[in-house]
C-alpha cells in the first residue's frame, strides 16, 4: 500500500483491506466511535469517572474506573507515583498513534483525578492524580489466559495477521512489555475472526529509550511462532508507519501536557519516533518500498 502522510494523518479506515490485508482489528462500532473521538484529545470531556475497584498487584497498581453518567468503563493507571515512567503519558500516546494504522489497541484518554487519593495498598505510596483511562474494548475484559482453554485453533490462526501488524508497531515504539497471556485482551465466540485489543504499553517510547535502547525489532512472546508472522501485514503496517507525518506525531505528543509527561521525556518521544519511522522497515527486517 502507498499513502500520502495527510491521508494517514487524517481519518484511519474502518477496516483496512489493501495489498491481501484485512482484518487488523475487530473492535465494535461503539469502540470504534470511542477511538473516532478520544483520539483527537488528550482528555476527553465530559466525563464523571470514579473508582470502580482496588488497585491491581501489577507493576502499575491500575484499578477500574466507571462513567457514572453512561456506564462507560475504563482501566486507570498508574495506581501510584512512580516518577521512573510516565505510564500514563505512555499508554495515551501509544494508543493514539495506533488509531492512525487501525491497529486493535483501545481508545486511552488523559484523566486528573480531584479529591482524596488513596495510597497504593501494597507499596502505601501516593495516589497519582495524573492518569491514563483504556477503554474496555469488549464487555468482559479478559485477559487471553482466561479463555485460553476454549479459544480454537481457527480463532488463534485469524489472530496472525493483527498480531503481526501489532508487532511491527510495537518495534515502531519500542514496547517490549508483551506477554500473550495477560497482555492481549480476548473475547472469543468459538469461531474465527477471535477478538482481540492489545493493552499496556507503559514501558514502551521513553521509557525504553531513557537508556539508549532497545534499538532493534521487540522481542515477542506469542501465541504462534515467528516463522508464522504474516508477511504481507508486516509490510502493509511498515509501510504505513513510513508515512505518517512529523506534524502527526507532534500535534499526538505534544497535548500531553506536562502532569503527565516531563518535558525531557517529551523531547526523546519526539526525537526517537520520526528517526525510527524513517528505519522501521530495516527494524522488522524487510526491504524499504
Amino acid at each position: 500500500m502507498s499513502a500520502k502522510q495527510d491521508d494517514v494523518s487524517v481519518t484511519p479506515a474502518p477496516e483496512c483491506k489493501m495489498s491481501g490485508v484485512s482484518g487488523l482489528q475487530y473492535f465494535d462500532a461503539d469502540v470504534l466511535a470511542l477511538r473516532e473521538i478520544w483520539s483527537r484529545c488528550a482528555v476527553a470531556n465530559p466525563y464523571a469517572w470514579e473508582r470502580d475497584g482496588p488497585n491491581g498487584v501489577t507493576d502499575s497498581a491500575p484499578f477500574d474506573m466507571k462513567d457514572k453518567q453512561s456506564g462507560l468503563r475504563g482501566k486507570a493507571k498508574p495506581g501510584f507515583v512512580k516518577p521512573d515512567v510516565s505510564r500514563a503519558a505512555h499508554e495515551k500516546i501509544a494508543s493514539d498513534l495506533a488509531a492512525l494504522l487501525d491497529l486493535p489497541v483501545p481508545p486511552v484518554t488523559l484523566f486528573k483525578i480531584t479529591g482524596e487519593l488513596p495510597p497504593d495498598p501494597q507499596s502505601k505510596a501516593a495516589g497519582d492524580p495524573f492518569v491514563s483511562i483504556s477503554a474496555w474494548a469488549f464487555p468482559s475484559c479478559d485477559e487471553w489466559r482466561v479463555h485460553a482453554s476454549v479459544i480454537t485453533e481457527e480463532e488463534k490462526a485469524s489472530a496472525i495477521i493483527p498480531l503481526s501488524a501489532v508487532w511491527v508497531f510495537d518495534c515502531w515504539i519500542s514496547a517490549e512489555d508483551r506477554s500473550y497471556t495477560k497482555h492481549i485482551l480476548v473475547a472469543p465466540s468459538g469461531k474465527p475472526p477471535l477478538k482481540i485489543a492489545c493493552v499496556d504499553y507503559a514501558f514502551s517510547l521513553s521509557r525504553s529509550w531513557s537508556s539508549g535502547g532497545p534499538c532493534g525489532a521487540s522481542n515477542w512472546e506469542m501465541p504462534f511462532e515467528v516463522a508464522k508472522r504474516d508477511a504481507s501485514s508486516v509490510k502493509f503496517v511498515a509501510d504505513k508507519i513510513s508515512g505518517i507525518s512529523n506534524s502527526a506525531i507532534e500535534e499526538i505528543v505534544k497535548r500531553v501536557e506536562p502532569g503527565w509527561l516531563l518535558e525531557e521525556r517529551r523531547a526523546l518521544i519526539l526525537k526517537n519516533l520520526p528517526e525510527r519511522r524513517d528505519r522501521i522497515h530495516e527494524i522488522v527486517g524487510i526491504p524499504r518500498p
